[in-house]
């Protein structure tokens, strides 16, 4: 019995100075990858050993970064509820919003106006009232592209190697429409366009 209990003793003492060879040495360390917020998110979200799917929407992840993006935030916001450019959205005077949260969006590219209802951006709107005529001035689209990157938002469209942000909320909004009974003409007047052909495009993965 003595003899069995000094070579245990022996044997965990020459296991615990191997495994504290390997570990100092780097040996039992595990690459790690870089990964997108999106996925950083999606991971922390998964269960383990559950399917592999997307779990952080578009809101969730402006939501987060809302402080980061600054007045960024409220343009992706009315582009996403509106589906409308980024164009439309950074032409969007003070005077067209109503004290009742109401925005007149002015259809460009031939596309029509509409009206949509958004109160929760009326705090902002008192912020810039007495700065200047444009709702975004200063604003453009190519810092806030960028900043949809940098956050994970983007779709990787077939055929393309690279995510794009550029019709990200426009075809979100268009699919969501087609979720419920409107017509393909109540779908094109949603964003402003006056052919039919022209919204088949968006809405597709």
């Amino acid at each position: 019995m003595a003899n069995s209990s000094i070579w245990y003793r022996c044997y965990c003492l020459r296991f615990d100075r191997t495994y504290h060879l390997l570990h100092c040495n780097g040996m039992s360390r595990q690459p790690k990858s870089v990964l997108n917020p999106t996925t950083q998110i999606n991971k922390l979200c998964q269960p383990s050993g559950g399917p592999t799917k997307p779990m952080a929407t578009t809101d969730y992840l402006l939501n987060l970064n809302k402080s980061k993006l600054g007045a960024y935030y409220w343009l992706f916001v009315i582009m996403k509820k509106s589906g409308c450019r980024v164009s439309e959205a950074l032409n969007i005077r003070v005077a067209a919003i109503s004290p009742e949260g109401r925005i007149l969006i002015k259809g460009l590219k031939r596309g029509k106006d509409r009206v949509i209802e958004m109160r929760d951006i009326l705090d902002y709107v008192k912020i810039r009232v007495p700065k200047c005529d444009l709702l975004f001035h200063g604003l453009n689209r190519f810092t806030g592209y960028r900043l949809l990157k940098d956050i994970g938002i983007g779709r990787l469209k077939k055929g393309r190697k690279h995510r794009s942000v550029t019709h990200i909320f426009r075809d979100d909004f268009v699919k969501d429409v087609r979720a419920t009974i409107a017509t393909d003409r109540a779908t094109s007047d949603a964003i402003g366009h006056k052919s039919i052909k022209s919204t088949e495009y968006y809405g597709k993965d």
